[in-house]
């Protein structure tokens, strides 16, 4: 029986498929636990994702789901939600330092 979850993916037995908005595509993969706890990611999902060897990823859990993630997309996705709240043109990091600079001053 297949059933759809509050994250859009569509689970049908072990499979948990995910339809993605582009070009409507469907993508596909398993694979398996070894006993000290590694999983190899198949070729075409590196691909798909960008991703090299040594690279870092970012690993959630999302109602039972195992969800894989390329960091920069997650700071990209946190710059488009912060960004409404800041002035085009600020510097973040050089406000961060002056105020870190000021805090050390007070003591």
């Amino acid at each position: 029986m297949a059933s759809v979850n509050n994250y859009g993916l569509l689970q049908v037995g072990d499979y948990h498929i995910s339809v993605a908005s582009r070009a409507n595509a469907m993508t596909i993969h398993r694979t398996r636990i070894t006993s000290d706890g590694r999983i190899q990611l198949p070729a075409q999902l590196r691909r798909e994702l960008g991703l090299s060897a040594g690279d870092t990823v970012d690993l959630e859990t999302q109602d039972g789901q195992f969800v894989v993630r390329r960091p920069s997309k997650g700071l990209e996705r946190i710059r488009a939600r912060l960004a409404k709240y800041i002035d085009p043109g600020t510097d973040l990091q050089a406000e961060l330092k002056a105020q870190r600079v000021e805090d050390a001053q007070r003591g």
